[in-house]
């Protein structure tokens, strides 16, 4: 079977000592944390004012891969995991029509609100069963908090605001928390289509029944009356979903760019170097029981030179399908 289907749960431990090694090929103790291609969650790390933010793309919506800020290296519970935000807005494009959702009709509490229906939709629809199997089952309580600036917003504490949620919103605390970025109104701004900012929900209540919190245009936090009285008092605004990412499932991580790329025919070429700030991730994936690996009988440097080095491998019971290949192998030095 050819080098082209992609493994995601197979890992391949060589009892070799390398020099020069071939595509994904990590020994251990290597430094990789410049690389395109790097263990684990790699160097993913939480938001600073001197490198700003790291990414991922996880997930699709309409055909699209979705762009997801990395707010912080730990969930928003303080557990382990990553924090993330969508960085542009979520649309939905009917002909020349953009869509979004109501927050609700008849309450501005999160729990049972269309907004929170919507969450549960985009995450069954966005990702897929292994894609889904890392995002974390959240549960959370939000305090009572008061934001500072020229426009004061006391929220309302929620005990267990989020009960098992996968994907849900910022609440007013975390929209204007500097240690994910959240600085001042500019840092706020969100787009979708890339040029075209607009208003976003966020989670947290005031003391008014008949009030919603949003994130405007240019990034202010407003309250609005929602719709109380038929069509004339909705705001159907584009979404921004948060969530926690379960890291435990992540195997590797890739740059978005050129990050697992195949040289001539079937070999693999060597690890590039990678300096961005941009990923993607390859999951553990507990559908692929069924695959088996014979790595053969590599040759050794001394039959065939390092610039002729290469490992024979057959496999079984992989799933076919568009990107499918080997991408990597760990090696473990041996004297």
């Amino acid at each position: 079977m050819k080098m082209k289907k992609r493994i995601l749960s197979a890992f391949f431990m060589i009892a070799m000592v390398f020099t020069i090694y071939p595509q994904g090929a990590f020994a251990e103790g290597e430094d990789s944390s410049n690389k395109a291609l790097q263990l684990g969650t790699g160097s993913i790390t939480c938001y600073s004012a001197a490198d700003g933010h790291d990414y991922i793309y996880f997930g699709e919506w309409e055909n699209s891969p979705v762009k997801w800020r990395v707010l912080d290296d730990q969930t928003n519970t303080g557990n382990n995991g990553l924090f993330l935000l969508s960085d542009e807005l979520i649309v939905t494009h009917n002909g020349g029509n953009i869509g979004g959702v109501e927050f609700d009709d008849t309450s501005n509490e999160w729990q049972g609100s269309n907004a929170q229906s919507w969450c549960k939709d985009f995450a069954t629809a966005s990702f897929t069963d292994t894609e889904l199997s890392s995002v974390i089952k959240t549960i959370k309580d939000d305090e009572e908090y008061t934001t500072m600036g020229n426009q004061e917003y006391t929220s309302v504490a929620r005990t267990q605001i989020l009960n098992g949620d996968q994907i849900f919103f910022l609440s007013l605390q975390e929209a204007t928390n500097p240690d994910y970025g959240f600085s001042d109104d500019s840092s706020r701004i969100a787009y979708f289509d890339e040029i075209n900012s607009f208003h976003w929900y966020i989670r947290s209540k005031v003391d008014s029944n008949i009030t919603i919190l949003l994130v405007e245009d240019d990034g202010e936090i407003q309250q609005y009356v929602f719709n109380i009285s038929g069509d004339a008092g909705k705001h159907i605004l584009p979404v921004r979903p948060a969530f926690n990412m379960d890291t435990s499932n992540v195997l590797f991580t890739s740059a978005a760019e050129k990050g697992k790329i195949t040289g001539i025919g079937e070999t693999l070429s060597s690890v590039a170097d990678y300096t961005g700030s941009e990923w993607k991730l390859t999951l553990l994936d507990n559908t692929r029981s069924s695959f088996t690996v014979d790595d053969g009988e590599a040759k050794t440097s001394a039959e065939v030179g390092y610039s002729n080095w290469s490992i024979p491998i057959t496999y079984s019971g992989a799933q076919t399908g568009e990107n499918e290949y080997v991408s990597v192998l760990l090696c473990r030095n041996r004297r």
